[in-house]
């Protein structure tokens, strides 16, 4: 699956930074406001963007997923009724299928976290370099 960045804004009064990434799932953005101690970083406004966008991706997905298994369960209830008319295997594909979807949503939870602690890092990097410039005053 391709990702690319569709559209990328720095407002200078605000100073918001928003990042618009598009895949095969639709369009996704991120917005990172510049804290009024630091001069403005385009990479680093962009980088925190396009994390932020990226965490609402893996969220649309889990959406996705868990609506994939909610269907999937419904169907297998369904199913489950027919079972003496040779359903079994059906009932083996959809357990399968669940387990798949429910491992994605533990995937994107954990890519969740992850993208939330590199925006961590990058706030305790910019704290230190702040730091450091007041000490150099």
């Amino acid at each position: 699956m391709k990702t690319k960045i569709v559209d990328e804004t720095f407002d200078e009064k605000s100073g918001l930074t928003t990042v618009t990434l598009q895949n095969k799932y639709g369009h996704f953005t991120g917005m990172a406001r510049c804290h009024p101690d630091d001069e403005y970083s385009m990479f680093q406004g962009e980088r925190i963007a396009a994390t932020r966008a990226n965490i609402e991706f893996c969220k649309h997905r889990i959406v996705q997923e868990k609506a994939k298994i909610k269907a999937l369960k419904e169907l297998d209830l369904n199913t489950r009724i027919d079972v003496y008319a040779g359903k079994i295997k059906e009932n083996k594909k959809i357990f399968k299928l669940i387990n798949r979807y429910e491992k994605n949503i533990e995937n994107y939870k954990d890519s969740i976290t992850i993208l939330k602690n590199s925006i961590k890092l990058m706030d305790e990097e910019r704290q230190k370099v702040l730091q450091r410039s007041k000490e150099n005053k």
